[in-house]
């Protein structure tokens, strides 16, 4: 019979020879070794967050991973980060990251969720204050693309057009050099979007395009992203005057199979605090959590908009009994949301359902409540549409001056953002509504800007 006794303290010689060999192999000797220890085969590993051959091919040294696919490996196999990297981060691809200790790197990765979320949040001012934070430090070098996407993100909401463009295209070029495929669609949409705050919808387009294309390679997964790309897409299409494809795109996106504001919040909290002692595994946890949080409350606003965006192209179509259906099914998904913004586009159109009814009386009210939604200060796109749909509102019961007043209050909003498309849109409202009152000539110079305005989106 075999002698299974083992000498006392042979299991602390085996730990140390254990910790040793992790401390002197390379990145994929030391996933392998830990994945074995556990009984687990690279599936289990995988979970679905990787691929099994992607699994394989870091562990046999053919790829260098990610610092986040890292992190996400270290909580599976229950190990400290630290552990994968090394102590002088030796894991890694790039020699440059040799200079920040794997504390550093933690402490960077961490502040990168934690800004991620915030930005997701819409706290630009704490987003804000972690990406300075990381500024006068050396950022791993297999950070930086992620880091320039923040930076870049953080920049277009602050309405920075100039600056963003210049750090998101960086990172781009950084993403394609390194192991961070997942960030190109999500440069390519923050390109997307910053085009067509610029007013190049074209070029919005097809950045929308290529991040779509990426989407569908696999190379993002997350719904919420999903879906506010298609939106995204959806709404160029209609600047481009496509509304065709952008219903296609509309339906495509609503066919797509919450915690709260303050769960979300707390995560975040929880995440500085953990940081302040230095346990950085559930400090990282709070910030994934936390921005887990914030995509799910933006997957529901983006399906309100969205809900509301397909309402509006129906009510173009004259297809009245769908649209009332699609914009209050919006209404209540963006109640649920906390969306203001979105709330009141959706209550300017059916200010416009009314209308086009003859109900003046519903259409006065729902256009109240849209004015009070968006509120003085709220996004001068959707005032200034809510404001021309005020303007059809006093035409039809025959104040004109208020409705004068409306539309060209509306289109002074609508040319300082810079919504060229919408700017054609009110000017041909206004337009048809001063032929109507024989104002030909009047009619005649807004009617030239608005085929301008279509001129230009077109070219």
């Amino acid at each position: 019979m075999a002698d299974n006794t083992r000498p006392i303290g042979a299991n602390t010689a085996a730990r140390r020879a254990l910790t040793g060999k992790l401390q002197s192999n390379p990145i994929g000797e030391r996933i392998k070794t830990l994945r074995r220890q556990k009984a687990m085969t690279q599936t289990a590993l995988a979970q679905g967050t990787f691929s099994p051959s992607y699994l394989s091919a870091v562990e046999s040294g053919r790829i260098k991973p990610s610092l986040s696919a890292l992190s996400i490996l270290s909580d599976r196999l229950e190990v400290a980060l630290s552990t994968l990297i090394g102590e002088n981060g030796d894991a890694l691809s790039s020699s440059g990251a040799r200079n920040a200790s794997a504390e550093e790197m933690e402490r960077q990765d961490i502040a990168l969720a934690q800004a991620e979320a915030a930005l997701e949040g819409g706290n630009l001012a704490n987003a804000q204050r972690l990406l300075g934070d990381l500024a006068g430090k050396q950022v791993s070098p297999t950070l930086a693309p992620r880091y320039g996407y923040l930076q870049g993100w953080a920049s277009l909401v602050a309405g920075d057009l100039d600056q963003a463009e210049e750090q998101l295209r960086a990172a781009l070029n950084q993403a394609g050099q390194s192991e961070s495929p997942e960030l190109t669609p999500r440069l390519h949409n923050l390109l997307g979007q910053l085009y067509q705050q610029k007013g190049d919808t074209s070029k919005a387009l097809s950045s929308f395009l290529k991040a779509q294309q990426d989407v569908e390679g696999g190379k993002v997964k997350e719904g919420s992203f999903r879906l506010a790309l298609l939106g995204h897409t959806a709404d160029a299409y209609v600047s481009l005057g496509n509304s065709g494809q952008a219903i296609n795109l509309y339906r495509e996106a609503l066919g797509e199979g919450d915690e709260g504001q303050d769960a979300a919040s707390d995560s975040f909290s929880l995440s500085e605090e953990y940081l302040k002692t230095n346990n950085y595994r559930l400090a990282r946890q709070a910030a994934q959590r936390s921005l887990h949080l914030y995509e799910n409350r933006s997957q529901e606003r983006q399906r309100g908009r969205l809900t509301g965006m397909y309402g509006m192209m129906l009510l173009d179509s004259d297809n009245l009994d769908q649209a009332e259906q699609q914009l209050k099914r919006a209404t209540d998904l963006l109640t649920t949301a906390g969306d203001n913004d979105g709330l009141a586009l959706a209550h300017a159109n059916m200010a416009r359902l009314a209308l086009a009814r003859g109900d003046k009386q519903a259409a006065g009210k729902a256009a109240a409540q849209a004015e009070q939604l968006a509120g003085e200060a709220g996004d001068p796109r959707i005032l200034g549409q809510i404001l021309s749909v005020t303007g059809q509102i006093a035409e039809q019961s025959g104040d004109t001056a208020a409705a004068d007043a409306a539309f060209k209050r509306s289109l002074s909003l609508l040319e300082q953002a810079g919504a060229g498309d919408l700017v054609g849109k009110v000017s041909f409202s206004y337009g048809q509504t001063l032929l109507a009152r024989n104002d030909s000539a009047n009619a005649a110079s807004y009617l030239q800007k608005a085929y301008l305005a279509a001129g230009r989106r077109f070219n």
